[in-house]
């Protein structure tokens, strides 16, 4: 008799893992349909925001070339006094590539070593590393 009781219980058991595995498996579905379903919405609210800021972007330009041909119509800049300043300003961040670029932070990271930098130094404690 123990061994029917074994192969009957033994029988309940897998049905029963099957059971729990099936429903995790569902419930690894739902979660899964749940997250594609988030990322979508975050990629669509994504495509909206750049959407939006292309629209500003371009309003901008056209008020900015509007303006700029008002002042040298009106004769109050000429189109040389102009690009010098837009090369003085574009020099202020030290950088002369037509943006103005954000200020820099240096890494806490050695990027030769990995090693943490002191940025008190001019170049790496561990590998020389001139930054």
């Amino acid at each position: 008799m123990s061994a029917l009781n074994y192969i009957f219980d033994n029988e309940w058991n897998q049905r029963r893992d099957i059971e729990n595995l099936q429903k995790e498996l569902d419930r690894t579905h739902r979660d899964r349909i749940h997250v594609d379903a988030n990322n979508r919405r975050a990629l669509e609210s994504q495509a909206y925001l750049a959407e939006d800021l292309l629209k500003e972007v371009e309003e901008l330009a056209i008020i900015n070339k509007a303006l700029l041909r008002l002042l040298i119509e009106k004769e109050v800049i000429t189109g040389q006094e102009l690009e010098q300043m837009i090369r003085t300003v574009d020099l202020e961040d030290g950088v002369e590539d037509g943006k103005i670029t954000k200020e820099r932070k240096r890494s806490d990271l050695c990027p030769s070593c990995s090693h943490k930098m002191n940025p008190e130094r001019p170049s790496c404690l561990y590998c020389g590393y001139k930054y």
